[in-house]
C-alpha cells in the first residue's frame, strides 16, 4: 500500500488520485508538466522545461509561462508540498508523490542486474521473480499515457515517443524473462499468460512463438498447438515472409444440430441486428429495467464486448405492450471526429420522408447540413453557412422541434456504444435534457463497456441525475443453466453438468465469446467424452484473436483482400468503394461479400446512407483483422481506400473527415492537410468545437511534420482560421499558439504575407488581454507588411482590427479611418469571406457612433448589418447587431424596438448558449423596462444580468446590472444602497465607457445623499474623463445631471443658463431623446427659483397633454412632480399634474410587486405630493 497521498499512475490511461480520490487536472500542458516531472523521478532544470513546451517563446516569456505553469500546478495538487522548486531546478517530492513509473524503473533495475546474474537457461530466485512479477503488474494497460491528448511541440512529442519506447521495451524485457523462468519452471500454464501479454507488444518475437508451442506441448494440448500453427503461418504469409522460421518449423511440422426457428419479430431494432439465437435467461434483469423505465429514470446499461447489451435492449422492447417511438444513436469508433453523424443517421433511419416534407422550413433548413438529401426533397432549403457558436444549438434546437413534431407516442431516445460516443453528440443529449426533454414522458438509454476510458461521457452521466433519477444496470456473465440452454440450441444436443461447467471457465459466461467457440467446434454428432476433449483443444478467450483466424483461414487472396480493405474503411463500408479501392469487378466483390457473410463475419447494413451496405458482425472481429496487417500494407490500402473515395465524391454524408485519416495513414499528407481543413471547417458549420479542433490539430501535426511540402496559403488557411475560431470561443492559449505558430514558419519562409497574417492575429491576442497599445503597435507593422500583398482579406481583416482596438482605446477619428478603408477594400473583391468582414465593420462602426453619443449615425450601419447578417445567415453578427442596436434605440427613445431587439437578441444567445450576449442584453432589457417604469421587469433582467455575469465571471455585464440596480435603489430614495451598486459598477467595470456611466450616476447619488464634497468631485471626474475620451453621450449626461443639482440648490448663475442652452442644443444635434426634457425641466425649476410661474408652465406644458411626448415614465413623472411642487394649488394645471401623479403612483404600484421594491412605492407615497 502506497503511504504517500498523491499516486500519478501513467503506465496505462493517466490517473492521479489524492488519497484515493480521483483529481482532474485543468488544461493540457498543465497535465504534460505534471507528467514530465513524475517521470523525472529527480531535480529538473527550468530550462529543460522551457525548452520541452515553449521552444519558440522568447527566454523571458517562457519563464513567465513557466513560474504561471508552477503556480497552476500547485494550486490544482491539494497537499502542501507536493511541488518543490529550488533555484532553477523544479521537482515532485517523492515524500507526498508516488509515481508508477518511478517505481517501475526501479524495480526493473533491481531484478535486472539479478537477471545478469543468472544463466538464462536456469529459473530465477523467489525474490527476484516476486520483484519482476510486482513490476510488470504495475502496467494497467500495454500503453504508457495511453489514450492521453497531450499539446504538441516537437521537443515534447520526442520526450514521450523515447520514454515510451523506454519503459515499454523495458516491461517488454520483463515479460519475456518472467515467461522463460516460469517454462524452466514446469510451470507452462503461466508462462503462457505472460508470453499472451508480450506476444501482445511484439507480435514478430519468433522465439517467444517458439516458447508458446513448447507449452502448448508440454501440457499435451494438441489441438491448440495446431490451431495455433495455422495462425502463424496466415501471419507470415499477411506479412510477405517467404518461409517460416526454422525454430518454427520443427513444431509446425509436427502438428501435421438441429436448429428451431425463431419467432417472428414485433417489430424491427432500427439498426441492423440479426437474431440468430434464441433468448436464454436475464429475467430478473428485464423486470428491473421495466421499473426503471416506468419510472423514467436514465438508464445506462454497462457491460464487457460481447455480453449483450443490445440484445437485453432489443428483448426489452420486444416485450413492452406499447412500443416507444424509438431514436437509436449508433456511435462508432470511426467517427469520433464526425461531429453529430450518429444523430443525423438516426434522423434519417426514424423519420420519413412526408415528416420532412412537413417539418417547419426554418428548423428543417438548420438540418441540412446533417441531413443533405433536403436540400434535394425541399429545394427551397440551403445549408446554412456556419460563422459563430449559435448553430450548433440551433441544430439541437432543430433536431429537438423534429423530435417532438413526429412522436405520435413517447419517444425513446438509445445510444448504443456510448463508450465510442463524439462529444457533439453527448452535447445534444445534454440539451435535451436541459430543456426538460426526459422530465415530459420522453426516455433516455444508454449501453457502454465499462473498460473504454471516455471522460466527456463521465462527464454527462454526472450530469444525467438533473434530468431525473439515474441508474446504471450491469450485465453479468450468463449462469451455468443458461449456457446449457444456449449450447443446446446450438449443438442440438443436451450436454451435461460437466461441459456445462468447463464452458462457464472457459467462456467466463459472455455469450459472444460462447458462440464463437461454439461456432469454432467441428461436432457432427454430439458425444460429452469427446466434446470436453475438443473443448479442450479450442482455443478460449482471451484468445478471440485465433478463433477468428481459425474462421478466415479458408479464405482465398482475392477474398482476404476485399476482406482487409473493408477492416480499414470502417465498421460499415459499401460494395462500390470495395469495388474502387480493390480494383476487383463487382462479380468478385460480391461473390467474396457472400462468402465473409456466411461465414458471419459481416452483415447487411440497411441503415448504412448508401443501399446496399454492409458492416462487420462485431468491432473486435475488424480491430483483429486490422491487428493483422503490416504497417506497409495498411498504409497501402489505406491510399487505394482515400483514391477511390475521392473518385467517388460525395455520398450523402460529409467524408472529409474520413478522406483526411485515409489519406494520412497512406502517407499522402498533402491531401490529407486539405481534407483535415474541410473536415475543421464542416465542424465549425457544425459549431462543434471539438471536431474541429481536432481536425485543426491533426493538420498542424502535418503542417509541423513536413513543413517544406505545403504553400504559403495552405500555411495560411490553417492558422488563421483556427485563430479566427479559437478568438471566437475566447481561448486565449489556442489564439496564441496558433498566430505564433504562424509567425514562426513566415520568418523561416521570410514570407511577408504569413507573418503580417500573424501579427495581425497577435493583435487579436493582445485584445483578449486587453492591451490595446501593444496590439495597436502589431497591427501597424502587420499593415506595413501586408501592404505590398495582394491579399485583400488579410489586409481588410487587419483593418477592421486596427479599428476594432481604437474604439477599446478611445480613438475614436482613427478608428473611423480604419473601419472606413476595410469598407472600401472589402468592395474591390467578391471573396466570400470579405462579406462577413464587411458586415463587422458595420456594427463596429455603430459601435463607434454610438459610444461616442451619436445614436442616429449608429442607426443606419446597425440596421444594415442586421438586415445582411440574417439574409445570409451570420448567426454572431446578427446579434452583435442587434445588441447595438437596442441600445441604439434605447438613446434615440424608441423604447418599444429597444426592448424588441434586446428580447430577440436574448432568445437568439439563449438558443445558442452565448452566455456572455445572454447577459449583456438582459442588462439592456433592464434599462429600457426601467425607462418605461416596469420596475417588476427591471428587476428580474438586472437579477438576471447579475448571475450570468457571476457565473461566467462577465466584468463588462456585472458593471451594467450593478449600475442598473444602482438605478433603482436611487430612484427608490435608497441613496446609500444605490451608491454602494454605482460603486461596484465604477468597480467591475472593464473600460470607460462603463466605470465612466457609473460613476457619474455615483456623483449624483452623494450629492443627494448630501455628501456634496466628494459627490462633485466625482461628478467632475466622470465629465472631464469622458470628455477626455469622447464619450459624448456620457459627457453631456453628467453636465446635465450637475445642473439638476445646481438647479434644485438654487446655484445657477445666469452666466451658466447660456452653457445649458448649449448643451441642449447639443442633445438634440445627437438626437439623445430624454436630455432636451431633462433640460426643459431645468428651465422650468430655474423659472421657479425666479419666481416666473408662467415660464413654468410653458416648459413643462407638453407632459399634461399627451403621453406621447415622451415615452421615458420616469422624465414624464418627475416633469409632472415639478409642476405640482410649483404651480398654487388653485391653478388648473396643478390639480391635472396631481390627477396625472395619482396615475403613475398607481402604475409604480402595479409594477413593483417584488418585496425589495416595495419601498420605491411607500417612498413615493410620503413624499410624492409634499411641497
Amino acid at each position: 500500500m502506497n503511504e504517500q497521498p498523491v499516486q500519478i499512475l501513467l503506465l496505462g490511461s493517466p490517473l492521479i488520485l489524492v488519497n484515493g480520490e480521483p483529481l482532474q487536472i485543468q488544461r493540457r500542458t498543465v497535465r504534460s508538466t505534471l507528467f514530465f516531472l513524475a517521470c523525472q523521478g529527480q531535480h529538473t532544470g527550468r530550462s529543460d522545461l522551457l525548452v520541452l513546451f515553449w521552444p519558440d517563446e522568447p527566454e523571458t516569456k517562457a519563464r513567465a509561462n513557466l513560474r504561471d505553469m508552477i503556480s497552476k500546478l500547485r494550486s490544482q495538487l491539494p497537499v502542501e508540498g507536493a511541488v518543490l522548486s529550488q533555484g532553477d531546478f523544479v521537482a515532485l517530492n517523492p515524500e507526498k508523490v508516488f509515481v508508477d513509473v518511478v517505481e517501475f524503473r526501479r524495480l526493473a533495475a533491481s531484478v535486472l542486474q539479478a537477471c545478469e546474474q543468472t544463466p538464462y537457461y536456469q529459473p530465477l530466485d523467489a525474490d527476484v521473480v516476486q520483484q519482476m512479477e510486482q513490476a510488470v503488474g504495475l502496467w494497467r494497460s500495454d500503453r504508457f499515457l495511453a489514450g492521453s491528448s497531450l499539446p504538441s511541440t516537437w521537443e515534447f512529442e520526442q520526450w514521450a515517443i523515447l520514454t515510451t519506447n523506454e519503459l515499454e521495451s523495458l516491461r517488454l524485457t520483463l515479460l519475456e524473462r518472467l515467461a522463460r523462468h516460469f517454462f524452466l519452471a514446469n510451470a507452462p500454464e503461466v508462462s503462457i499468460r505472460y508470453l499472451r501479454a508480450a506476444l501482445e507488444t511484439d507480435e514478430f518475437n519468433f522465439d517467444l512463438h517458439a516458447m508458446m508451442l513448447a507449452c502448448l506441448d508440454k501440457l499435451g494440448r494438441t489441438g491448440e498447438a495446431a490451431n495455433y500453427c495455422r495462425y502463424l503461418r496466415s501471419l507470415l504469409e499477411n506479412n510477405a515472409y517467404e518461409e517460416m522460421p526454422p525454430s518454427l518449423k520443427e513444431y509446425c511440422d509436427k502438428h501435421h444440430a438441429s436448429t428451431q426457428p425463431l419467432s417472428k419479430p414485433r417489430f424491427e431494432w432500427p439498426v441492423s441486428m440479426p437474431i440468430r439465437t434464441p433468448y436464454v435467461g436475464r429475467q430478473a434483469l428485464l423486470n428491473q429495467l421495466k421499473l426503471l423505465y416506468q419510472a423514467n429514470q436514465v438508464i445506462c446499461i454497462t457491460g464487457e464486448a460481447g455480453i449483450g447489451k443490445t440484445r437485453l435492449l432489443y428483448e426489452f422492447f420486444q416485450r413492452m405492450e406499447s412500443i416507444p417511438r424509438l431514436f437509436v444513436l449508433q456511435s462508432n469508433p470511426n467517427e469520433t471526429d464526425l461531429p453529430l453523424m450518429p444523430l443525423g443517421e438516426a434522423l434519417r433511419r426514424s423519420v420519413n420522408q412526408d415528416t420532412w416534407m412537413e417539418f417547419d422550413s426554418y428548423w428543417a433548413a438548420q438540418l441540412c447540413s446533417l441531413v443533405p438529401e433536403l436540400e434535394d426533397w425541399r429545394p427551397e432549403l440551403r445549408s446554412v453557412e456556419m460563422k459563430g457558436a449559435e448553430n450548433r444549438f440551433l441544430i439541437f434546437e432543430a433536431a429537438r422541434q423534429l423530435l417532438l413534431t413526429s412522436a405520435e407516442r413517447e419517444i425513446c431516445i438509445v445510444l448504443e456504444d456510448a463508450h465510442w460516443a463524439e462529444v457533439d453528440t453527448l452535447a445534444f443529449l445534454d440539451y435535451l435534457g436541459e430543456k426538460g426533454f426526459f422530465n415530459n414522458g420522453h426516455h433516455l438509454m444508454l449501453a457502454r463497456r465499462e473498460d473504454v476510458h471516455h471522460p466527456a461521457l463521465e462527464n454527462f452521466l454526472r450530469s444525467a441525475p438533473f434530468y431525473g433519477a439515474y441508474t446504471s444496470l450491469e450485465i453479468p456473465p450468463l449462469t451455468r443453466p443458461e449456457i446449457s440452454d444456449l449450447a443446446n440450441y446450438l449443438l442440438g444436443s443436451n450436454i451435461g453438468e460437466t461441459v456445462s461447467a468447463q464452458l462457464a471457465q472457459e467462456t467466463g459466461g459472455n455469450p459472444l465469446f460462447l458462440i464463437e467457440i461454439l461456432k469454432a467446434l467441428s461436432v457432427r454428432s454430439f458425444n460429452e467424452q469427446d466434446f470436453a476433449e475438443q473443448l479442450r483443444e479450442t482455443p478460449i478467450p482471451g484468445s478471440m484473436r485465433m478463433l477468428i483466424r481459425d474462421r478466415l483461414a479458408t479464405l482465398q487472396m482475392a477474398e482476404q483482400q476485399i476482406l482487409v480493405t473493408a477492416a480499414l474503411i470502417g465498421s460499415s463500408f459499401e460494395p462500390g468503394l470495395l469495388e474502387a479501392a480493390t480494383g476487383q469487378s463487382p462479380e468478385q466483390v460480391t461473390s467474396a461479400l457472400e462468402l465473409l457473410e456466411r461465414h458471419y463475419v459481416i452483415q447487411s447494413d440497411p441503415q448504412y446512407p448508401v443501399p446496399g451496405a454492409y458492416k462487420f458482425v462485431h468491432e473486435k472481429i475488424r480491430e483483429l483483422i486490422i491487428q493483422d496487417l503490416s504497417a506497409a500494407r495498411r498504409r497501402l490500402i489505406h491510399l487505394h481506400i482515400a483514391q477511390a473515395m475521392e473518385r467517388q465524391g460525395q455520398v450523402g454524408i460529409n467524408r472529409s473527415a474520413a478522406l483526411a485519416v485515409h489519406f494520412e495513414a497512406g502517407g499522402a499528407a498533402q491531401r490529407a492537410f486539405h481534407y483535415w481543413l474541410q473536415a475543421a471547417n464542416y465542424a465549425r458549420r457544425l459549431y462543434s468545437q471539438h471536431s474541429a479542433y481536432s481536425a485543426y490539430t491533426r493538420a498542424d501535426h502535418l503542417m509541423r511534420q513536413q513543413e517544406h511540402l505545403f504553400t504559403d496559403e495552405e500555411v495560411l488557411s490553417l492558422y488563421a482560421a483556427w485563430g479566427e475560431m479559437a478568438y471566437d470561443l475566447e481561448d486565449k492559449e489556442t489564439v496564441a499558439t496558433a498566430y505564433h505558430t504562424l509567425e514562426r514558419i513566415g520568418q523561416e519562409r521570410g514570407s511577408r504575407l504569413l507573418v503580417g497574417s500573424a501579427l495581425s492575429g497577435k493583435a487579436v491576442e493582445n485584445l483578449l488581454h486587453h492591451r490595446m497599445s501593444e496590439g495597436l503597435i502589431y497591427l501597424e507593422r502587420a499593415l506595413a507588411l501586408l501592404e505590398s500583398s495582394e491579399h485583400v482579406l488579410e489586409k481588410t481583416k487587419a483593418l477592421l482590427r486596427q479599428g476594432i482596438l481604437l474604439v477599446h482605446s478611445y480613438r475614436y477619428a482613427e478608428a473611423a479611418e480604419s473601419l472606413n478603408k476595410a469598407i472600401q477594400l472589402a468592395q474591390t473583391s467578391t471573396h466570400r469571406d470579405l462579406k462577413t468582414v464587411r458586415l463587422n465593420v458595420e456594427t463596429w462602426l455603430s459601435i463607434l457612433f454610438l459610444q461616442t453619443g451619436w445614436p442616429a449615425l449608429a442607426l443606419p450601419h446597425a440596421q444594415t448589418a442586421l438586415k445582411e447578417s440574417l439574409n445570409e445567415y451570420f448567426p454572431l453578427i446578427a446579434l452583435r447587431s442587434r445588441s447595438v442596436l437596442a441600445q441604439i434605440y434605447y438613446y434615440l427613445g424608441d423604447y418599444q424596438s429597444a426592448y424588441r431587439e434586446a428580447m430577440n437578441g436574448i432568445h437568439q444567445a439563449e438558443t445558442a448558449q452565448i452566455h456572455h450576449a445572454a447577459g449583456w442584453l438582459y442588462a439592456v432589457a433592464g434599462r429600457v423596462r426601467f425607462a418605461s417604469g416596469c420596475l417588476d421587469e427591471c428587476w428580474k433582467f438586472a437579477q438576471k444580468a447579475l448571475e450570468i455575469g457571476r457565473e461566467w465571471n462577465y466584468s463588462d455585464v456585472l458593471s451594467e446590472a450593478n449600475c442598473l440596480l444602482g438605478d433603482i435603489y436611487r430612484i427608490a430614495g435608497d441613496l446609500d444602497q444605490a451608491c454602494r451598486y454605482y460603486g461596484m459598477g465604477v468597480k467591475t467595470g472593464t473600460d470607460h465607457t462603463l466605470t465612466l456611466n457609473s460613476m457619474a450616476r455615483l456623483g449624483m447619488a452623494r450629492l443627494e445623499s448630501g455628501s456634496v464634497e466628494i459627490g462633485q468631485e466625482t461628478l467632475e471626474k466622470a465629465i472631464n474623463l469622458a470628455r477626455e475620451n469622447g464619450l459624448g453621450a456620457i459627457y453631456l449626461m453628467a453636465r446635465v445631471a450637475r445642473f439638476v443639482y445646481l438647479a434644485h440648490s438654487g446655484q445657477v448663475a445666469p452666466v451658466e443658463e447660456t452653457e445649458l442652452e448649449q448643451m441642449e442644443q447639443e442633445a438634440k444635434d445627437r438626437q439623445l431623446a430624454t436630455l432636451p426634457m431633462t433640460v426643459q425641466m431645468l428651465r422650468a425649476r430655474l423659472a421657479f427659483n425666479r419666481g416666473q410661474l408662467d415660464e413654468v408652465k410653458q416648459q413643462l406644458a407638453s407632459f399634461l397633454t399627451s403621453e406621447d411626448q415622451c415615452e421615458n415614465f420616469w422624465v414624464r413623472f418627475l416633469a409632472q412632480r415639478v409642476l405640482y411642487q410649483c404651480l398654487p394649488e388653485e391653478d388648473a394645471d396643478h390639480r391635472k399634474a396631481r390627477d396625472l401623479l395619482q396615475k403613475s403612483l398607481e402604475m409604480i404600484r402595479q409594477n413593483s410587486t417584488e418585496s425589495v421594491l416595495q419601498s420605491v412605492v411607500r417612498q413615493f407615497e410620503k413624499s410624492l405630493f409634499k411641497k
